[in-house]
This record gives structure tokens, C-alpha cells and sequence, in this order.
């Protein structure tokens, strides 16, 4: 807890307990005030009594003792009115039951009124006729009491507050260089380095102000010193100027001299990164801006290369990047990517991009047979199949897919796009979603697509959606596999399973496809309810607002809404709350070693957590072996799928 609310919550207390005992003491007062009053007053009606009935009990008359009795305590004032003979005798007896109105039970038993018994003697000369006794009545001192403590606790209770206010007002003006002092650190941490000019007026404040901005500019002068040795190393002609990684001439002359040494064949990868949006970043922040944050991604790439042997960086052009790592396997560059991806979305949490889509990254392994003008092309289809994945994501082609992938131009695959969609031309293949204790227990399918190729290898949807997307034809494509898989629905005679599709930004932002979508389920309510709609965790974050209306309708509907490919963006978790997903599909790259990596043990750990608090069902992409599947059986999550549930494939009939 802060110093500023720690204060605060003191001086709430301290004049808590100053207006309770001020008003305690008021009340207080007053109650022995009005006691002694009520004391006085039985005392002054017994005398005056006595003294008035002392003719009629001399001639005996009770009559007019019972009249003058009852003319006082009819007045309302008193509890008990008795007159005594000489021998104590009862000749005249009124009482009156304490019945107080306007007054809470709790005051009444809290702040009590006692009544004390005034008396008189009824003399004649020096005979004694009777004795007159009187107790007065505690309502109207009880009311009484209760319109002062009221009066006075309500203006204790103003003047308390506004006192109390200025009082945390003016703590919290003296106490405010702290908060720039923070500010100060956060910025020297991010590599910026402001100066507090205004100096507070508290001497112990002033002094830690000025001790920051003394290491402020030893910190300037240490950076300015180091940069200025570090240009003077630097082979000019093969650096780049401003993030200091090699440059594209560099980048062409070592990725040649590799593929076409003699004595060693290269059995490496080649990684392409290029940031998101940079150029609207430069238009909205500035090219000096920009540059930082090219600098902060080059930073952050040394970072993650910098215990790999045998790898070099490059800054090809712009916002795009380069990395070619030797001796590598399919496995590692696999991992070397997701690295790669998962550091540069970091820079999100650091407050220096604003878009939570920071890069993506597309490599390639080296199949020994390509040239290196193959070999650049195939790492820019890895980096567009990554692309279309969605915000940080990464893809490698692996040496068989580099073999048999088919490089087609934008203009080959437009019509290859268009003409399976006017054919209706498409395959479903799926891939099962099985409880994690019991793998016979099916959850789910999900629903993956392919596109039949005349070469006779089905085209995976890695490869064209992300064309389909650039070329606006994605929409077109979701609807299609949503009728696609409806169909085969309704000639299989399923009722009771339950299929994922997953839906891309792109068509959930499209009003259309939206209203098609929603009329569609309308009219099938029996496919509606076996319908779960999936979509990356990415695009529902960066679209909350509308993606929670999407949901919403969807549940009225009869089909669920989750989140794929979740942790991957680094969001925070409460958003959760609102949107309120069927379940969350957690990205494989927390998977793949959750055996060995405690920071993805934690993740997936305080994420069943949180999500059993909100009811959403957990489920674990990519899982490939039972040791996988015993840790997270141990992290009680609900659901599994990957290759040890099954590889996705064709079926003849739904179940």
C-alpha cells in the first residue's frame, strides 16, 4: 500500500475517533443536564402539590385532593403522581406508562434517563396531614436529548469532513514529487531520461528530487560516452546507422557465402521479422520515435541471440529484420521463432508500441537444395503465413514443406480463391478435443480447412487465408466453411456433438457477415447449438467492445464464443470478466515444454486458476506426449488437443 493511502487511511481514523468522542462527550453533557432537570422538576411539582392540597386534607376533602392531582399530571409532563396520609396510606395515585415517540430504541437503551422521586411533606402548623411524591415524565428530555445529539453530531460531522478533506488535500499536494519521482525512475528504466525542474518545498523531498536528477544526467553523460566509443568500432559501410545491426549489404553477402561454401553445407535457418504498422507509428509519434523503437527491437533481438552460436542480425530496410541462425534443427527454429515473438510483443508492456500487434516472424530451414533467391522467397511465405495468423505470431516451413510448397503471385492465387468459392470447392478436416484424465471423453471437435490443389496435396489454410485476407476475401471463406460444415451436419443426422470453427477478425468486424451469421443460426437452432465460435485472443482484445456484443449474441443464439491461441499477446486477465468465453485454448508455445519451463508452469497454473474462478473451461493446444499430459492433468485443466489426441483428418460421417 502507498505512503499517500496509508496516511490518508490514518487520518480518517484519527478523525473518526475525534468525532465519535466528541459527540459522545456532547450527548453525554447533556444527558446529566436533562437528568438534573428532570431531578429539579419532580422536586418544585411535589412542593407546589403538597402546598395545595394542604386545605383539603385538613378538612378531609379527597375530592378536591384527586382534582388537583389529576389537573397537574394530566398536563403530560409527569411519570407518577402519589399522595400519602399521615400513615402512608394511598389517598390519591396517578401513573402514566413511559411511552417515548421519535426516539430510537438504541439511544434510548444507549444514553438512559433516570427519573428521580421528588417528595413534600403536606403540613398544618406543626402537624404533618401527608406526604405528596412525584416522578416526571423522561419523553420529552429523551426527545430533547435526541434533537441535540442530532444537531450536534451533524455539525461535528461537517466540519470534520471539510477539515478532514483539506487535510488529505494538502497531504497529497506535499507528498506529490514522490509520484514524479516514480515517474522519473520508470522513464530512466525505458531508456528516457526527464528532468524535474520544479524542486518541492520540503527540504528531505528537494534533496531526493535533486540526487535523481544528478544521476539522471551521469546516466545521459555514461550513454552519451559509451555510444560515441561504440560508433567509433563500427564498420561503417556494413552497419546499419540506426540500430547499429548489420545492414541489408552485409545480410546478402553472408546468406551467399553460407549457401555456397563448398566445404560446409548449410544446415541453417533464415528468420524474417517485421514490425506491425511501423509506418503509422512514425506518422503519429514521429520519426525520432520511430527510430527508438527500431533500436529498442534490435535491442531485445540481441537479447534473445545472444547465447545462440553461430548467429548473425540484420536490419534489411524499414521496420523489417533479419536472423540466420547455423547448425539449427526444425525443432530449434521453431522454438528460436517463438522466442523471437514472444520478446518483441514485450514491447507492448513496455509502454513503447501502443498496438498490442507488435511483429511477426517467418523462418525457413535450409533443405540443402534451394538457391538463395528460393530460399528468401520461401522465408517471406513463412512471414505472410505468420502474418495471417494473427497479432505476434510466427510460422517455419519446414524442409518438406520447403520442398513442395508453390510459390504463386497474388494475381495466381485471386483466382485460385475465387474459383473454389464459386465451386464450393473445399475440404473439412477434424481434430478431436478430449477431457485430460479421460481421453476417451470427448469434448469437442475442431474444424480445420483445406483446399483441394491440382498438384493432389490438399493447400493448408496457413498457406492461403492469409492471401484471402489481404485480398478481402476472407468473409466469403468463413461463410463458406460455416455452410460447409452445416451441411455436413444435417446429411450425417448429428444432433449432439459439438464443432469449433474459428473466425477471423477480419469477418467479425464485417457487418455483413454478421448479419448472415446471426439470421443463419436463427434459422438453424438445432446446428446453432452445436456450434462453438472460436477466434484469436489477439482480435477479440484489440475489439473487446464489439467482440463482447458478438458473444452475448451468439449465447442468445445457442452457440458458444471462446478464445484461441490465448496467452500469446500477454493481455490482462480481466478483461475476462466481461467477455465471459465458453473456454480458452492456451497457445502451444506454453505447452511444448511445460515440463521443464517453471515461467510456463506458472502461466498455465494461474490460469486454470483464475479461469475455474469464472467458470470458463481450460483447455491445452498442441499437446504431443503423455508427460505433457500428466502435468497438466496435475494443473486439474479441463480439456487437451494436439497430435496425442489425434492429427486432424477427414471423416466420412460426423458423429
Amino acid at each position: 500500500m502507498s505512503l499517500v493511502k496509508q496516511l490518508t487511511i490514518l487520518i480518517i481514523l484519527l478523525f473518526s475517533i475525534l468525532f465519535a468522542g466528541t459527540v459522545l462527550i456532547n450527548v453525554h453533557n447533556s444527558q446529566v443536564y436533562l437528568q438534573e432537570q428532570l431531578a429539579s422538576h419532580a422536586r418544585d411539582a411535589a412542593t407546589s402539590l403538597g402546598m395545595s392540597t394542604t386545605t383539603a386534607l385538613t378538612e378531609d376533602d379527597t375530592i378536591l385532593v384527586e382534582t388537583m392531582v389529576n389537573s397537574i399530571f394530566d398536563s403530560g409532563y409527569y411519570r407518577s403522581v402519589l399522595v400519602e396520609d399521615v400513615n402512608g396510606n394511598t389517598l390519591v395515585q396517578r401513573e402514566l406508562d413511559v411511552h417515548i415517540e421519535k426516539v430510537p430504541d438504541w439511544f434510548i437503551s444507549l444514553f438512559p434517563l433516570d427519573t428521580p422521586e421528588g417528595s413534600a411533606l403536606i403540613m398544618t402548623g406543626w402537624r404533618k396531614l401527608g406526604q405528596v411524591k412525584v416522578r416526571s415524565h423522561p419523553g420529552y428530555a429523551h426527545l430533547e436529548l435526541w434533537r441535540t445529539s442530532l444537531q450536534s453530531s451533524g455539525m461535528l460531522f461537517i466540519v470534520a469532513l471539510i477539515t478532514m478533506l483539506v487535510s488529505i488535500w494538502l497531504l497529497r499536494k506535499i507528498l506529490k514529487p514522490l509520484h514524479e519521482v516514480e515517474a522519473q525512475a520508470l522513464a530512466i528504466c525505458n531508456r528516457k531520461f526527464p528532468l524535474q525542474n520544479k524542486l518541492p518545498a520540503a527540504r528531505e523531498l528537494r534533496q531526493v528530487v535533486d540526487a535523481m536528477n544528478h544521476m539522471v544526467l551521469k546516466v545521459q553523460e555514461w550513454l552519451q560516452t559509451e555510444a560515441a566509443l561504440s560508433q567509433k568500432l563500427r564498420d561503417e559501410a556494413y552497419l546499419d546507422a540506426v540500430t547499429g545491426l548489420a545492414n541489408r549489404s552485409y545480410f546478402d553477402v553472408q546468406l551467399s557465402a553460407l549457401m555456397h561454401e563448398e566445404q560446409k553445407k548449410f544446415q541453417g535457418s533464415l528468420f524474417l521479422i517485421q514490425l506491425s504498422n511501423f509506418s503509422d507509428y512514425n506518422l503519429q509519434q514521429g520519426y525520432e520515435s520511430g527510430d527508438e523503437l527500431l533500436r529498442q527491437v534490435a535491442s531485445q533481438l540481441r537479447i534473445v541471440t545472444q547465447d545462440i552460436p553461430n548467429s548473425l542480425l540484420f536490419r534489411l530496410s524499414g521496420a523489417e529484420f533479419a536472423a540466420i541462425v547455423e547448425d539449427t534443427t526444425f525443432e530449434s527454429a521453431q522454438a528460436i521463432a517463438e522466442q523471437l515473438s514472444r520478446t518483441l510483443a514485450q514491447q507492448h508492456w513496455l509502454g513503447q508500441v501502443e498496438n498490442r500487434g507488435v511483429a511477426h516472424v517467418g523462418g525457413v530451414q535450409h533443405a540443402g537444395e534451394a538457391d538463395v533467391t528460393e530460399f528468401l522467397s520461401t522465408a517471406d511465405t513463412a512471414l505472410r503465413t505468420a502474418q495471417g495468423k494473427g497479432d505476434n505470431e510466427w510460422h517455419v516451413i519446414d524442409e518438406h514443406e520447403l520442398k513442395e510448397v508453390v510459390i504463386h503471385g497474388v494475381t495466381d492465387w485471386k483466382k485460385i480463391l475465387e474459383d473454389h468459392l464459386e465451386n464450393r470447392n473445399l475440404k473439412l478436416h477434424f481434430q478431436p478435443v478430449v477431457n485430460v484424465s479421460d481421453m476417451h471423453q470427448l469434448l469437442h471437435y475442431e474444424t480445420f480447412v483445406r483446399l483441394p490443389s491440382p498438384e493432389g496435396e490438399d493447400i493448408p489454410a496457413g498457406q492461403f487465408l492469409p492471401i484471402a485476407e489481404r485480398l478481402g476475401l476472407i468473409p466469403a471463406m468463413d461463410r463458406l466453411i460455416v455452410e460447409t460444415l452445416v451441411s455436413r451436419l444435417d446429411s450425417s443426422k448429428s444432433s449432439n456433438t459439438k464443432y469449433a470453427v474459428n473466425l477471423s477478425l477480419a469477418s467479425l468486424k464485417s457487418q455483413d457477415f454478421l448479419d448472415w451469421l446471426f439470421d443463419f443460426l436463427s434459422r438453424n437452432p438445432l446446428r446453432a447449438r452445436q456450434l462453438v465460435i472460436e477466434t484469436m485472443e489477439g482480435a477479440a482484445y484489440s475489439e473487446l467492445k464489439a467482440i463482447t456484443g458478438i458473444a452475448d449474441r451468439l449465447h442468445q443464439l445457442g452457440s458458444e464464443f471462446s478464445l484461441d491461441h490465448f496467452g500469446l499477446g500477454f493481455n490482462p486477465f480481466g478483461y475476462l470478466v466481461s467477455l465471459k468465453p465458453h473456454y480458452i485454448k492456451i497457445h502451444g508455445s506454453y505447452i511444448r515444454d511445460i515440463e521443464t519451463n517453471p515461467g510456463n508452469y506458472f502461466f498455465v497454473r494461474s490460469m486454470t486458476n483464475i479461469a475455474r474462478t469464472l467458470e470458463i473451461t481450460v483447455i491445452a493446444d498442441e499437446v504431443e506426449t503423455e508427460n505433457q499430459r500428466a502435468k497438466l492433468q496435475e494443473l486439474a485443466l479441463d480439456g487437451i488437443q494436439g497430435y496425442l489426441t489425434g492429427r486432424p483428418a477427414e471423416m466420412s460421417r460426423l458423429p
